[in-house]
């Protein structure tokens, strides 16, 4: 064991000595123009598929400090000039996005080795991964941090590329995985906002249709049980009209009455609704609500493993979990996680608890945009802006489609920690920031 630690923090050092040679001999990226064509991903890349995403997300790490310190020296003239507009937004543009980019491709390469037999084309794919998720992290925070200031405008204006499209696939796709995946993306948004200076803000009616993209994807997902479900309400109607009721109750049928039963403690919120989206402003209260949310995904991985299904879960049971969506309207508690978490806890089979939980969203999602839609409509639709709503919704449905996806391979491994661990590394974060500001 001890032999095998050596020689893995050998590697490791030896990747990171590597990383810093090729920084210093000029080795590590290519000028092209205010960028930097870098090849300090390929080491990242060597370790995150040679040693896991731990070791990926380290390299990155790696990598994006030497990227901050040519911030703070002015080495880079783009990273030296946005440092200057914002050193946190700098350094999370610099290290943060890095560190994810080692991680994603440790990640990806793990979930592509399993379908690949051969073993040979999850190293080619993965490997190419690392610079692609390196531009696209890079990028894609400057435009959510930096694309209203002065430098980034006028590299836009000299280079006539203005493009509204990009900012909304990156926003849309963030706000996509955040909503589904158990990490509260209402937390997000409020942190980006009131700490990140991020305007997250989007038009009345895009939002009404993100929401729409996003409920795509659980119909796609889940297409079977809401055909089946829709089948069910109308031979339920004709049942009532012939006074008879089977015994015991189709499954479809039964899944209709705890979904509605799921959905009734919402209505408790509805007085107090302004006042709940109010809180989205107190970062304290934002970065303690994540912190209670991971340790309820760390909970949900030890509880002892249900068997309940549609078949037998009991009225209280889809109550209790209703109960849970409602306490998820608070600013920082996941939606997905905590219904999740509820569900494990009542005791439904952990598949059940995921597919229960996106079920649930649809009426919860449904009833959110009908509230919103006469504001929406009176703020007004802009004709020209209708494209790039419709590539919102592209992109809000296949990132939110992907991560359900995700989800239920989760839920068969019983893994939600991670989920776990991130929502307190932000929660901290948040809370550490605040106190500084």
């Amino acid at each position: 064991m001890k032999n095998t630690n050596t020689k893995t923090l050998t590697r490791v050092a030896l990747l990171v000595a590597i990383e810093v040679v090729m920084k210093l001999v000029g080795l590590g990226s290519v000028p092209m123009g205010p960028l930097y064509m870098s090849f300090l991903t390929l080491p990242i890349a060597v370790g995150a598929i040679t040693m896991g995403p731990a070791v990926g997300a380290l390299l990155g790490g790696v990598f994006g400090a030497v990227s901050f310190y040519d911030a703070i020296t002015g080495a880079s003239a783009m990273t030296g000039a946005l440092f200057q507009v914002s050193p946190l937004n700098t350094f999370i543009l610099c290290v943060g996005m890095r560190v994810l980019m080692g991680l994603c491709c440790g990640l990806i390469f793990k979930g592509l080795q399993k379908l690949d037999k051969s073993r040979t084309w999850s190293y080619i794919v993965s490997a190419m991964t690392a610079p692609a998720l390196n531009t696209l992290f890079f990028m894609g925070y400057i435009v959510l941090a930096f694309y209203g200031c002065d430098y980034v405008q006028n590299l836009v204006s000299v280079k006539g590329a203005a493009n509204p499209f990009m900012f909304v696939v990156l926003l849309v796709g963030v706000q996509g995985v955040a909503e589904f995946l158990p990490i509260s993306s209402s937390g997000h948004l409020s942190i980006a906002q009131n700490l990140l200076n991020i305007d997250t803000a989007v038009p009345e009616f895009f939002d009404v249709l993100l929401h729409l993209g996003t409920l795509g994807a659980v119909f796609v997902a889940y297409w079977q049980d809401i055909k089946d479900m829709i089948a069910e309400f109308f031979r339920g109607i004709g049942d009532l009209a012939h006074r008879s009721t089977p015994k015991p109750l189709p499954p479809a049928r039964r899944l209709i009455l705890l979904i509605i039963l799921g959905t009734l403690p919402l209505f408790a919120v509805l007085p107090i609704r302004k006042a709940v989206q109010g809180l989205g402003d107190n970062m304290v209260f934002v970065g303690a609500a994540l912190i209670v949310t991971g340790f309820l995904l760390f909970l949900c991985d030890r509880v002892r493993k249900g068997h309940k299904t549609e078949r037998s879960a009991t009225w209280l049971d889809a109550l209790l979990v209703g109960v849970g969506q409602a306490v998820a309207t608070l600013p920082g508690v996941s939606r997905s996680g905590m219904t999740i978490t509820a569900g494990c806890f009542v005791g439904y089979e952990r598949r059940f608890a995921v597919r229960f939980s996106f079920l649930l969203s649809i009426p919860a999602v449904l009833g959110a945009n009908i509230l919103s839609i006469k504001d929406a409509v009176q703020a007004g639709i802009v004709g020209a802006e209708v494209p790039m709503y419709l590539v919102g919704v592209a992109v809000a449905a296949v990132t939110g489609y992907l991560c359900i996806r995700l989800l239920k391979y989760i839920a068969d491994k019983g893994r939600f920690g991670a989920f776990a661990y991130y929502c307190w590394a932000v929660g901290i974060l948040t809370l550490v920031l605040q106190a500084v500001k």
